[in-house]
């Protein structure tokens, strides 16, 4: 799921158009860093509370930390789809291509769904049903390596951002379904919804408000959200 489309890349659309993609796609990275560095600190909680059966207590924890994966993953998400070319010029003014902007802004809204359900897959596994988790998994990769190979020949890079967004949105909904269907657990309480308001006001609708001005302004206007953002997880992390 992490590497195999880039070698479908290379193999099926060129080492150019692999280049492309790889860049395009390492803003991912950070968020993964986030998702993982919160749902390693939750496991052993949620798993606890899964064996005493106390759903009350794994419910809670699953949305505290799908509320902070939104805090720390949606602002960077919102930013790189709003400033594309900006992000892609980091790595050289020869990656600011229209098919580069396309992989970023197909990835961009299937990374935020993934981030809004939050340690799905872990809170899948700590239920016990790792079967289930590995039958996901399993249909994700299909799902991936199905449409890579429909797609990457006619649409190169842009076919590539499709299978991997497809197969994300996959590895995230179905075992959603399945953990909320079997044991009413859900990311979605009063906190992660408040979460996921304030970001996307702060880092969507803000920035947006400001972009007819000019891409200067949209930078000003998502550095004043992060400021405001990091004073706001500062004061009240305790309570999160």
């Amino acid at each position: 799921m992490q590497r195999l489309d880039i070698i479908m890349v290379a193999a099926l659309a060129g080492l150019g158009a692999a280049a492309v993609y790889t860049v395009a796609t390492r803003f991912v990275i950070v968020g993964q860093m986030a998702s993982g560095a919160v749902g390693q600190s939750v496991q052993p909680r949620a798993a606890a509370a899964m064996a005493a059966g106390e759903p009350a207590s794994a419910r809670a924890l699953y949305q505290e930390s799908t509320a902070w994966i939104v805090a720390l993953t949606w602002p960077v998400y919102l930013a790189v789809g709003l400033l594309a070319d900006w992000y892609l010029r980091l790595f050289g003014g020869g990656y600011a291509s229209h098919e580069a902007r396309l992989v970023v802004w197909i990835l961009v809204p299937a990374m935020m769904i993934g981030a809004a359900c939050g340690v799905v897959d872990s809170m899948l596994s700590m239920a016990g049903k790792t079967s289930w988790q590995l039958i996901d998994v399993s249909i994700s990769l299909v799902v991936n390596v199905g449409l890579n190979l429909a797609l990457i020949p006619a649409m190169g890079v842009v076919g590539a951002a499709i299978a991997w967004s497809a197969a994300v949105l996959v590895n995230n909904l179905v075992p959603l379904a399945q953990l909320w269907r079997a044991f009413g657990l859900h990311p979605f309480g009063a906190l992660t919804r408040r979460a996921l308001l304030a970001a996307g006001l702060l880092f969507g609708a803000l920035p947006l408000a400001a972009a007819p001005f000019g891409p200067l302004w949209t930078l000003a206007a998502l550095g004043a959200a992060a400021a405001v953002w990091a004073v706001a997880l500062l004061r009240y992390r305790a309570g999160i």
